[in-house]
C-alpha cells in the first residue's frame, strides 16, 4: 500500500462510488503508485458489482485520477489483454483535495437561540474539573 491513501481523506466532490473505487486501488497500489486488482477483488472489497467497478475505472479515467494500462496481443483484428496495470494519477487529485461533500455532513438544520432554549440545551463549552 502506497502512502497516498492519506490523500484520500481529504478528497471530495467525486461520486461515493468512484471514492471507495480510488480508496480501494490505493490500498491495492504499490510505491509507484501501481495497482493490478481484478474487477471482481475490487467488487467484493468495495461493496459493489464488477460492473459498477468497470463504470467507476471509466470515469475515474475520463477524470484523469487514474491511467489504465493494458499489455497483450492482437488475434485476427482483435486486441488480447494478457495484463492490466492501473496506475494512480495523485498529481491530477488537487482539483478535488480540501472539497467536503455535502452528501457526507449530513442534511442541513435551521436552529435558533429559542429552539434550543425550549428544548434545554447549552451549547457553552463545558469546564473540565481534573480533580474529581
Amino acid at each position: 500500500m502506497s502512502g497516498i491513501i492519506f490523500k484520500l481523506r481529504n478528497l471530495g466532490g467525486l461520486p461515493r462510488r468512484e471514492r471507495v473505487v480510488l480508496k480501494e486501488l490505493a490500498i491495492f497500489s504499490d510505491d509507484n503508485n501501481i495497482a493490478w486488482p481484478r474487477n471482481q477483488t475490487l467488487a467484493k472489497n468495495a461493496g459493489y458489482t464488477a460492473k459498477s467497478i468497470k463504470l467507476s475505472l471509466q470515469v475515474l479515467q475520463e477524470l484523469k485520477l487514474i491511467e489504465i494500462i493494458r499489455t497483450g496481443h492482437f488475434h485476427e483484428d482483435q486486441f488480447i489483454t494478457t495484463y492490466r496495470q492501473i496506475k494512480l494519477l495523485p498529481d491530477n487529485w488537487g482539483k478535488y483535495l480540501g472539497q467536503v461533500d455535502k452528501a457526507d455532513l449530513g442534511p442541513t438544520v435551521s436552529i435558533t437561540e429559542s429552539d434550543l432554549a425550549a428544548k434545554n440545551i447549552s451549547i457553552a463549552p463545558r469546564t473540565r474539573n481534573f480533580y474529581s
